[in-house]
């Protein structure tokens, strides 16, 4: 076999196979020792349907790019109504504006192993993506609809084996949760630039996917799972209920958001904005004034619930990575601040912290 390549190389790389040769590509190996720059792109939250990957197009002719980390929700795991119905906003864009009418494929919500094969090889088609992924390295970790939405390792907002005969939406007999978290996993796997680990949590096969990057002397970039191995159950008393809403015209800008983030303090929409119709606002029945006057029953009401909802995210006992993954990554970052790297960079699928886009 060839020898290990050297570090901080570059290398440009094609294909072939069945007589068909592939587009070519750049790609690098992480330098060692003493390292100026780093040069990087982040990206998150791609859904095929709702319009062209522009930001890929952009990184894609960066002067300088060293590597591109992808944090999560690579795809969607939504469908259509039918294979034909591209009438509906959410669904429609790429629909409407490309004359071929590109499709959503499966059109229907991914469960198999071969549905989710099928929806990473739409993403594919995207021009962007593809320059992209030829452009750089990549750094992967997914999200939640890698596999479904709010999923964590007992469950998901968006897995219903069966329907409780109270549900308003929902897509039936999506079968075994294992089996659906083992097959996105595999798609994932065979996709994306990434080694399954040793550590699956019990169950759930595939689903390690730590990864410790050193970048000369300049920084550690680490990256682990933050769904499947000890994440809690989103809150929600269970899961949001759909088909409450506030009515759109009680807000500023007809924007239901407004209230939500205020007393929240996060963005907009969102498991928790459902349930704040739910519980402040049942009957769609008041003004964004009450809802921000002291002294309002609507406002009492909102405050009450920021509380409960403040409590509930702030419980110790609730996990995001668990305790070995948390070791695992507190001991990477201590032993690159001891061999004293400026920078230790943990590619989390989901914000930490407060920011703007000042």
């Amino acid at each position: 076999p060839p020898p290990w390549p050297a570090a901080g190389t570059d290398f440009v790389y094609a294909f072939i196979a069945a007589g068909k040769q592939s587009m070519v590509g750049m790609t690098k190996t992480a330098p060692d020792g003493p390292t100026a720059e780093m040069h990087y792109a982040l990206f998150s939250c791609s859904h095929w349907a709702q319009g062209y990957f522009h930001p890929y197009d952009h990184g894609s002719i960066l002067e300088k790019l060293d590597w591109w980390v992808h944090v999560g929700d690579y795809i969607y795991e939504y469908g259509v109504s039918t294979a034909d119905d591209f009438s509906d906003r959410m669904w429609g864009y790429r629909a409407h504006r490309w004359p071929t009418k590109e499709r959503m494929d499966p059109p229907w919500e991914i469960v198999e192993l071969n549905d989710y094969r099928r929806r990473y090889a739409v993403y594919h088609t995207d021009h962007g993506l593809q320059q992209l992924r030829a452009r750089a390295p990549m750094i992967a970790t997914w999200d939640d609809h890698e596999i479904t939405n709010n999923w964590f390792f007992q469950g998901a907002q968006n897995h219903q084996s069966t329907c409780p005969a109270d549900a308003t939406a929902c897509d039936e007999h999506e079968g075994s949760w294992v089996e659906r978290v083992n097959a996105g996993a595999i798609a994932y796997l065979e996709w994306l630039p990434i080694r399954r680990g040793p550590d699956d949590q019990s169950g759930l096969m595939n689903t390690d996917i730590k990864q410790v990057i050193e970048w000369g002397d300049l920084a550690t970039i680490v990256s682990v799972d933050t769904r499947g191995y000890a994440r809690s159950a989103d809150y929600g008393g269970g899961w949001q209920k759909p088909g409450v809403r506030i009515a759109s015209g009680h807000y500023p800008d007809g924007n239901p958001n407004s209230a939500v983030s205020a007393f929240l303090g996060q963005g907009k929409g969102g498991y928790a904005q459902t349930i704040f119709e739910e519980v402040v606002d049942p009957t769609n029945s008041y003004t964004f004034d009450q809802l921000t006057t002291p002294g309002e029953e609507a406002y009492d009401k909102a405050i009450a619930f920021k509380e409960q909802i403040k409590g509930v995210r702030m419980d110790p006992s609730r996990k995001k990575l668990g305790d070995y993954q948390m070791e695992f990554m507190m001991e990477k970052f201590a032993a690159s601040k001891e061999a004293g790297k400026t920078w230790q960079i943990f590619a989390d699928a989901t914000t930490c912290l407060l920011y703007t886009s000042d």
